[in-house]
């Protein structure tokens, strides 16, 4: 984790490690086993991690999860998501570690000007997204001030060395700007294809439910055979409104091409919408309000490439080449690392070939 992970969103909770030898190795965990706060769950080089920090940190991901995506998790499942999270909390200090270790072994070392910038950029991020300055993000850490503050204090030598190893290496050439702008374009060009002959299907008598069930990526209607509901003005993405109350009902679209804001960028999509049916609006009466008309509407909903400015483009290929570059770095650090885990399967991801339990 590094401090643009915890920008974006993260607990910002520390992983505490304890340095020690390799020791015997760690036993599989069990189904239903219980385990005491100074067991070893995992190790990476001689660091290790403790069960009541694993559990701790998995805690923290876990209300994380359902305070920001309001999720309800019901109190039977809730134990099958923290061994989700915990052994996230493994991969995590694994990574974490392998880095620091590699940090110092390269010599890196963070300036005070380094410290101070980083510090002024996390904070402002903070403050935008309405937590307050770092005093107030520490102090609200589920794993208390001290731990989160020497979580942020390594995350500056990760961030120095993934500057050192990957981002400052990156490179840019025409030709690649030239082949992603083409990639992007046939994607493009594929998708309106792919719902230019579902509206085709449609038109001809086949089932629009049907279609949206196995053709649509809107995972919120697909299954749902791409109902929305009812919609009024102003709910929805405004061309898919639009569509819906231009059309008669049980009539189609034309293919529409939608933005849509996602999470971290904008999304594109092609889209083709069904309504099937109306409601008229009501006018107030007595004590009952006026009611807006709405119209019921399905979709069939393709993603796509967006339409990119030559900086977005360079942003999604320095993008591609951070992830490609720290994975070839994590992947040369754990292949020469001595790593052990009691969740065998995570070992398995982190040192392939690794022995089963």
């Amino acid at each position: 984790m590094t401090i643009r992970t915890l920008a974006a969103g993260a607990t910002g909770a520390a992983l505490l490690a304890v340095a020690a030898g390799c020791g015997r190795p760690l036993p599989a965990d069990k189904e239903g086993a219980r385990h005491g706060a100074r067991d070893v769950v995992a190790r990476a080089n001689g660091h290790q991690l403790r069960w009541s920090d694993c559990d701790k940190r998995a805690r923290a991901e876990l209300q994380q999860e359902v305070t920001t995506k309001l999720i309800l998790i019901p109190k039977e499942n809730e134990e099958k998501a923290l061994q989700f999270f915990r052994r996230k909390a493994v991969v995590l200090f694994v990574n974490k570690h392998l880095m620091l270790d590699e940090a110092k072994r390269r010599g890196l070392t963070v300036s005070a000007t380094e410290r101070s910038e980083a510090m002024k950029q996390f904070e402002e991020l903070l403050q935008k997204r309405g937590i307050g300055s770092i005093d107030e993000f520490v102090k609200k850490s589920p794993l208390g001030p001290e731990a989160t503050r020497r979580e942020l204090e390594d995350d500056l030598r990760v961030d120095k060395l993934i500057k050192t190893a990957i981002t400052g290496k990156i490179t840019i050439s025409d030709a690649e700007r030239e082949a992603r702008a083409r990639d992007a374009a046939t994607r493009r060009g594929e998708a309106r294809r792919r719902v230019e002959a579902l509206r085709l299907q449609v038109v001809k008598g086949a089932d629009f439910a049907a279609l949206a069930r196995q053709h649509s990526e809107d995972e919120a209607t697909r299954n749902r055979g791409g109902d929305l509901g009812d919609i009024v003005r102003g709910r929805a993405e405004k061309q898919i409104e639009d569509a819906a109350f231009g059309l008669r009902v049980n009539e189609v679209s034309q293919v529409l091409e939608v933005q849509r804001r996602g999470i971290s960028r904008t999304e594109s999509c092609f889209v083709l919408v069904k309504a099937t049916g109306r409601t008229p609006a009501k006018p107030a009466a007595g004590t009952a309000p006026a009611v807006p008309e709405s119209v019921r509407a399905s979709v069939i909903l393709v993603r796509t490439d967006p339409t990119m400015t030559s900086r977005e483009i360079d942003e999604d290929i320095r993008a591609r080449k951070y992830k490609e570059g720290l994975a070839a770095l994590l992947g040369e650090l754990r292949s020469k690392a001595k790593i052990d885990t009691i969740y065998k399967d995570v070992l398995k991801t982190l040192k392939p070939g690794a022995p089963e339990a």
